[in-house]
């Protein structure tokens, strides 16, 4: 039997278990994407994150939104980035920051919403960014390269510099000399890193900055000073990086505080630097830095108990934060310390614990510094305990890398050489360079002037001649084509009527065609031709078309005064293939299309001045429209293919190339309000040329 006791404990059991712990919080991330960004991950300090883990893509809401769960969270700080499947392709601008992580505190669950702008990856060839959008990029990839290729990053920095001096953004220009002094910085050129920050920091101090950029230009300055053995500028340097720190983001004053206490230390002044401790931990308990500070202060006064537990809750502290942040400490460094005072209290078990973890974390991020510190305690370790062979090969390692920190030092100190000499040699020949052609600038000037002035001259004639010649080549060509074109119709039309026996109307079309050949020929050797006379052939062409179909059509040839002028020319016979596909294709169905309702066929030619050099030629039918006329596929629309559209097209392309203007053609479909076609309009926008003023002469664009 179950006693009341049993039942008890039962039911505590499943409440506890029913508790929602610490760790199953959830976030729901939704983020505003770049058209087509199909495969995008979430990595951070998430769970058991891998780059481009599967379990950490994103779900696609429509092209432009994406999604992610994520649940079993613990409680902190969560830091993360979106990548697109590969973890360096870092997106380029998040509300107009580059690259930045996202943070956000995890105490319950919690939805996000982030807009992504514009990837970096999708920017290989920089010629066609923004001004703006090339400035991000060009920062992005300086910082990038940082890490890779120190010639590569000052490259980029230096073209982020030009880049904000042309957009006339003085904070920007400071921000890519930060870049360059950290380039600097990295090949041991501390003096030319100095010069650019405190160049940068005059434009900061200018704009009374206190968003934080001003603080951490003066914090560089101190490291650099500290580097140098100059301690007493280090101080002041970070004291000014605190000082410039406002109130509201009073936090990060844990950065300068920390590195003053640890300078202080360096100097053997360990109660000074106790004083800034107790500074930061107004601000922040446990703060990871401070905590180190603490334990290494107590090693040097003896105690290592303290030591201990100061150097253990700096490795808690620092476990909850992401390494990208700036207050983040190697894990690694931490056990070393730790691995360190167990040696010297003689407590091998936990020493060897805390080295060998030290040396696998060192290995995970190849750090060969933390590596060698590692191997230095496990061959002390093992040769206490006389396992020599143990201690041989951690000796084998320490060498090995001892050697190789040696070789990239030296590596490096002759790139570092190269690379300041190489400069010096680019800044004393933009000198000399300056120097010489101050000399020689007017002497030159008005020769090179002279000389590029006679060369462009020759080769602007050149090409204008070659140009026009192709150009002529071409449009006599299209007239070759278009006027056995017209022609072949012509005689075709005779034919008919001849078979018909119909002799009268045979000699009437004869004669009109006659004379319109003579037109012909006299405007065929022409490129261009008057209006008048444009109108003269038309009104001919129309004449024995409508013969042809005995009168089943009419005409109406419209002009206003200003488009009627002996001296104003348009290009030869290209309006009469729209004219005759006007007939062929709109009017010679129309009462089969209408089935038995007669109706009068008719175009109207309207020819209007737009204005000075441009006239709008209109030729409107009232026939069945384009669409029907596909639909009921004659026999001749079938047999009969239209190249003179096609050939004035591509006459029309001819002169916006010869001439440097813009003509075009223009087909609309109209319909009545019960969306009925009622027939066909072409517009023909074509330029108006004076054929005897000089000043307007055909141009001819190279």
């Amino acid at each position: 039997m179950i006693s009341w006791q049993h039942t008890l404990i039962g039911i505590l059991f499943l409440l506890f278990m029913c508790k929602k712990t610490d760790g199953q919080y959830s976030v729901h991330i939704f983020i505003t994407v770049p058209v087509n960004s199909n495969e995008t991950y979430l990595a951070g300090n998430l769970n058991n994150w891998r780059p481009g883990d599967a379990s950490y893509k994103l779900r696609l809401l429509d092209d432009r939104h994406q999604e992610i769960l994520l649940h079993n969270l613990k409680a902190g700080i969560l830091q993360f980035k979106f990548n697109r499947g590969n973890s360096s392709n870092i997106e380029c601008r998040v509300a107009g920051n580059s690259g930045q992580d996202h943070t956000v505190i995890v105490n319950s669950d919690t939805t996000i919403t982030i807009t992504i702008e514009a990837w970096s990856d999708a920017y290989f060839n920089m010629n066609n960014l923004s001004d703006s959008l090339l400035y991000e990029v060009l920062e992005s990839r300086a910082g990038y390269y940082l890490e890779i290729n120190l010639d590569s990053s000052y490259k980029y920095a230096s073209q982020l510099y030009r880049q904000a001096q042309k957009l006339n953004l003085p904070y920007k220009e400071a921000r890519a000399l930060d870049l360059q002094a950290t380039v600097f910085t990295r090949q041991g050129n501390g003096e030319k890193a100095l010069e650019l920050l405190f160049k940068s920091l005059a434009i900061k101090t200018k704009f009374n900055d206190s968003s934080g950029g001003t603080s951490l230009t003066y914090f560089s300055i101190a490291k650099i000073y500290e580097d140098l053995q100059d301690f007493t500028n280090a101080k002041e340097n970070y004291l000014a990086s605190a000082n410039w720190i406002s109130k509201k983001n009073e936090i990060y004053k844990c950065s300068p505080f920390t590195a003053m206490g640890n300078l202080l230390l360096r100097e053997n002044m360990e109660d000074s630097a106790l004083y800034y401790i107790d500074k930061v931990n107004l601000l922040k308990k446990n703060f990871p830095g401070v905590l180190l500070l603490l334990g290494d202060i107590s090693v040097k006064k003896g105690d290592y108990k303290a030591a201990l537990e100061n150097y253990k809750a700096a490795a808690i502290a620092g476990s909850s934060i992401f390494p990208g942040n700036p207050i983040y400490i190697n894990p690694a460094i931490i056990y070393k310390k730790i691995a360190t005072v167990f040696n010297k209290e003689n407590q091998s078990d936990s020493a060897f614990f805390y080295a060998r973890k030290a040396y696998a974390l060192a290995l995970v991020v190849k750090n060969p510094v933390i590596i060698v510190a590692a191997c230095d305690i496990l061959i002390d370790l093992f040769a206490k305990e006389k396992k020599y062979d143990s201690a041989y090969t951690y000796q084998k390692i320490l060498i090995e890398k001892k050697d190789n920190l040696f070789t990239e030092e030296k590596e490096r100190q002759i790139h570092n050489i190269y690379f300041n000499e190489r400069l010096r040699e680019q800044e004393l020949a933009t000198q000399n360079e300056k120097q010489r052609s101050q000399k020689k600038i007017y002497l030159l000037a008005g020769l090179a002037i002279l000389l590029i002035a006679v060369g462009i001259g020759y080769r602007a004639r050149m090409k204008s001649r070659f140009f026009k010649q192709l150009a002529e080549t071409e449009m006599r060509a299209l007239r070759a084509q278009m006027n056995p074109h017209f022609i072949f119709n012509c005689l075709a039309s005779i034919n008919r009527y001849i078979v018909k026996s119909d002799t009268k109307s045979a000699s009437a079309y004869l004669t009109k065609f006659s004379k319109l050949i003579r037109l012909i020929l006299d405007n065929s050797a022409n490129e261009l031709i008057s209006i008048d006379a444009e109108i003269q052939t038309l009104k001919l062409y129309l004449e024995m078309e409508s013969l042809r179909f005995d009168g089943s059509f009419e005409y109406e040839i419209q002009y206003d005064s200003m488009s009627r002028t002996d001296n104003t020319a348009i290009p030869a016979m290209i309006i009469q293939p729209y004219v005759e596909n006007a007939i062929w294709h709109g009017l010679l169905h129309l009462p089969e299309a209408e089935t038995g309702k007669e109706k009068k066929g008719k175009i109207w030619l309207r020819f209007l001045q737009q204005t000075e050099d441009m006239l709008i030629v209109e030729i409107e039918d009232n026939g069945i429209g384009r669409k029907r006329a596909f639909e009921l596929k004659s026999k001749d629309i079938l047999k009969t293919k239209s190249y003179g559209m096609q050939i004035s097209r591509d006459r029309i392309g001819i002169i916006n190339r010869q001439r440097d203007v813009v003509s075009s053609v223009i087909i609309e479909d109209m319909v009545d309000k019960h969306e009925i076609p009622t027939g066909t309009k072409v517009i023909l926008h074509l330029p108006l040329i004076e054929m005897f003023n000089q000043a307007y002469k055909s141009k001819t664009k190279p």
